[in-house]
């Protein structure tokens, strides 16, 4: 028997399987974010080692409507903070109470991927004994901050204080008191390092982070921490009831307003300029309260507003008149372009008015992100 048409016939298989090939594009474009199925089940080795693709830097995302960028179905609960990466804007950090700490990679062309950063669910948290029984929930991360010239460096506060040295692979717990609620790292000597600790205290690191000591102050209840980055020595703190200032690098306090901010933001070209984000407690009206004197006399910008629970503050870096302020009871994003002297809400595209944490981009400040209760993470490009 001839084995011409056995020849023949692996010629056709091979020529079809070469146009295959050929016709087939198997390199990755870029990963599109499912409201619905993307962050929920994306595997965290993914979050972590995905690498951004090169895209243009002109960003083509829709113009003044917010799009969200996390959701995960309704359950990463209240999104506690948002910090952009200085070094890679296009990286973003946020922290939510049922999700843990996420990381939202954004592309110019709009595509993005988010998914979760473990922290301390593989190691064994250790809490102090007089901390055993505070309830705390241990996945809940509460603060973020990164070192400002080592960008692989991570502070992380939940129960207790955990550091990365590699950007979220490995951790190392360093501090054992919960829940910590702000973390903050001098600009100008990063070996400086303050934590507050809610209801338990208020701590220092002189070593980067990697051991902690108390600091015997008033503070209590503390939100936020603030450091005038043209002089370290001014640091700012808001808490449940007042906000305070420090002139000798947090070592005393002086009480500056009698109000409870959850946010503070300092006008980076006046550094004598603040704004205060407060809450409306009980019957004292919240709003977003504003110094020129370094916090010795105040004014409240938002005496009109319909919704007066304000949780998180910004500023523009580039242009400190731009100014934006998130409420919690339905207020949704306000901002302001005049300095504070008019106010107007920003919530096209916003599907949760509970909003609880805002960044800006510090290389294009056009671009500004809002933390929600249940709804996820949003972006907004503006358009002026």
């Amino acid at each position: 028997m001839s084995d011409r048409p056995i020849r023949l016939a692996t010629q056709v298989l091979l020529c079809v399987v070469a146009l295959v090939v050929m016709g087939c594009d198997n390199s990755p474009g870029p990963p599109k974010f499912d409201r619905n199925e993307g962050a929920a089940r994306m595997k965290e080795k993914d979050a972590l080692k995905y690498t951004l693709p090169k895209t243009e830097t002109r960003d083509t995302s829709p113009k003044d409507i917010w799009v969200n960028k996390a959701y995960r179905e309704g359950q990463l609960g209240r999104v506690t903070f948002l910090t952009v990466n200085p070094n890679e804007p296009s990286v973003v950090y946020a922290g939510a109470r049922f999700g843990g700490l996420i990381r939202i990679l954004n592309n110019a062309d709009g595509s993005s991927r988010a998914g979760n950063i473990p922290v301390a669910a593989q190691y064994t948290v250790e809490v102090s004994s007089m901390d055993q029984n505070m309830g705390t929930d241990y996945s809940e991360v509460t603060s973020f901050a990164i070192h400002p010239t080592r960008s692989s460096t991570f502070l992380v506060g939940m129960a207790g204080i955990f550091m990365s040295l590699d950007a979220g692979n490995k951790w190392k717990q360093v501090f054992k008191r919960p829940p910590v609620n702000t973390i903050v790292i001098d600009p100008k000597n990063p070996d400086n390092v303050f934590a507050a600790s809610g209801s338990v205290g208020y701590y220092r690191s002189v070593d980067g982070g990697a051991t902690w000591t108390s600091v015997k102050t008033d503070l209590r209840f503390v939100y936020c921490l603030l450091i005038d980055s043209t002089d370290t020595s001014k640091m700012y703190a808001g808490a449940y009831g007042s906000v305070y200032k420090s002139t000798d690098a947090g070592t005393s306090w002086a009480k500056l307003l009698d109000a409870s901010a959850p946010s503070l933001a300092i006008n980076p070209m006046k550094p004598e300029v603040i704004i205060a984000a407060t809450r409306k407690v009980g019957k004292d009206r919240g709003g977003v309260f504003k110094s020129e004197d370094g916090g010795k006399t105040w004014k409240n910008t938002t005496p009109s507003a319909e919704h007066s629970d304000f949780w998180a503050c910004v500023i523009d870096p580039k242009n400190p008149s731009r100014m934006y302020a998130g409420e919690s009871s339905g207020g949704g994003v306000l901002r302001t372009v005049d300095g504070g002297n008019t106010w107007t809400p920003i919530n096209s595209g916003l599907n949760d008015l509970q909003v609880y944490s805002l960044a800006v981009d510090p290389k294009n400040p056009a671009i500004i992100w809002a933390g929600t209760d249940n709804g996820g993470v949003f972006r907004m490009v503006q358009s002026e």
